[in-house]
């Protein structure tokens, strides 16, 4: 029982210490916008893959976080169901440091304004 105690601490230590404190930091606010899902997404292997996610309901504003290790192109991708599949996802350079995303529903990509790092 001991053993198993301790091999439990010692994997809560591993996973615990693994984990890379975030140091990109994507808030802004999407006016219009009363209730949906937004994504925080990266490419890795040729496809988009989440890496982080906020639910909008009632407040148009959203903060996201995440790790990266070096600068790279990532999406602002709201989950709308208008039969469009276009004007769903911002597309922005990201770098250590914060960026902040102004945008409308209506014209969701085409009217984003994006203020980011220094880099």
């Amino acid at each position: 029982m001991k053993k198993l105690a301790l091999l439990l601490v010692i994997l809560i230590s591993v996973t615990a210490c693994s984990e890379k404190e975030s140091n990109l930091m994507v808030n802004g606010e999407i006016k219009g916008l009363k209730k949906g899902t937004l994504f925080l997404q990266k490419i890795k292997d040729t496809m988009l893959v989440n890496v982080d996610s906020v639910i909008v309901n009632g407040d148009p504003t959203f903060a996201m976080e995440t790790y990266i290790e070096s600068p790279q192109i990532m999406y602002l991708y709201l989950e709308k169901v208008d039969n469009n599949k276009y004007d769903d996802r911002i597309e922005f350079f990201a770098d250590q440091g914060q960026v902040t995303i102004m945008t409308k529903l209506d014209k969701f990509e085409t009217s984003a304004e994006i203020v980011g790092s220094v880099n």
